[in-house]
């Protein structure tokens, strides 16, 4: 019984690491990346230009050792490509040199070119691929469809269309808002960004859409500023990336603490008082301390849980220039530093 275990287990291991772990998909902007040429009915096409199309990284996951990795391109011609008119297919393992696997030039007929080879990788090498594309008439064209390239046994690391740099969010308590802003280092084929607000994590709402920038090999910063009249104490936000072709993706999400202090303090010069304002009524009181920039306590005063606002009388702290407020509660410590000059 072991041993027919141990058989079913081997095949089914051998089974698996022959399947297709990679499969180019035209309609998946993950699975590859172009520099030029058009998309249409899950085909990419080459006309008159010099157009590269960039596999995305394979890393070899196998523990055991070296393992074969065998790839195939299916490539279609039309019938007049000339000699000038070529492909290149080239290939890269970790930081080493390219490799260029196969050069093909147009031969005048409308056959299907078929390249098919393997190497070796060890575990964690990585490997990518590049495939350029020569034509120099409008009339000539390759064309790859999505399923005629696959690579075995090797997992892909997909591409994003949006390759963020940063997303983050400060609540700015004189405002009462959040100012969220992002940054991407790349952007391909992207639409718009959609920025989702919510109180609990779970139920998100959108509250702003911006433009992307299509297509763009810069760094590009967006901003957006979030005024809302909800009643929490964290918002969490959410960025979400749609492509032209209207699939979405998950880039971020920050948690922003709306934490407003419950006490402002107020110097009044004319009645000659200095005013700590409550700005709401707390359940429990508090202490009052203030101190010379020295750090000498010079006032203390036990606040009432059901007092708005404390006075003082300014000429007790005449002598002082600068002063510093310390309000102690169950709820909150806050620390205001006041010219009473």
């Amino acid at each position: 019984m072991k041993f027919i275990a141990l058989t079913t287990s081997l095949i089914l291991f051998l089974f698996l690491k022959g399947q297709c772990q990679y499969v180019i998909d035209f309609g998946n902007s993950q699975t590859f990346q172009i520099s030029c040429g058009t998309i249409a009915s899950s085909q990419w096409t080459v006309k008159n230009e010099r157009c590269t199309l960039f596999i995305p990284d394979l890393v070899m996951q196998d523990i055991s050792g070296n393992y074969v990795v065998p790839f195939t391109f299916t490539i279609n011609q039309s019938g007049n490509l000339e000699f000038e008119d070529s492909l290149t297919l080239r290939h890269q393992i970790n930081s080493g040199v390219w490799i260029t696997d196969t050069v093909i030039y147009g031969n005048g007929g409308s056959s299907v070119r078929e390249i098919t080879d393997s190497f070796f990788l060890a575990y964690h090498d990585t490997v990518r691929f590049t495939l350029d594309l020569v034509t120099n008439d409008p009339s000539e064209f390759w064309s790859i469809k999505s399923g005629d390239i696959a690579i075995n046994n090797a997992e892909p690391v997909l591409f994003l269309p949006v390759e963020l740099i940063s997303f983050t969010g400060v609540y700015d308590e004189q405002t009462q808002s959040v100012m969220l802003q992002w940054s991407t280092a790349t952007e391909t084929n992207c639409s718009h960004f959609v920025v989702q607000r919510s109180v609990d994590a779970v139920n998100f709402e959108p509250i702003a859409v911006l433009s992307g920038q299509g297509n763009s090999n810069s760094q590009t910063n967006y901003y957006y500023n979030d005024v809302s009249d909800q009643q929490a104490n964290v918002f969490y936000y959410r960025l979400i990336q749609y492509d032209f072709d209207g699939s979405e993706n998950i880039l971020s999400l920050v948690v922003v603490n709306i934490a407003k202090s419950e006490y402002t303090l107020l110097v009044t010069d004319n009645s000659g008082i200095i005013i700590l304002t409550l700005s709401r009524r707390m359940q429990s009181g508090g202490v009052l301390d203030v101190y010379s920039t020295q750090g000498d306590l010079i006032y203390k005063k036990n606040v009432e849980a059901s007092a708005t606002y404390v006075q003082i009388d300014l000429p007790v702290f005449r002598q002082y220039s600068i002063l510093v407020f310390c309000y102690l509660s169950d709820y909150e410590l806050v620390l205001r530093k006041v010219f009473v000059r």
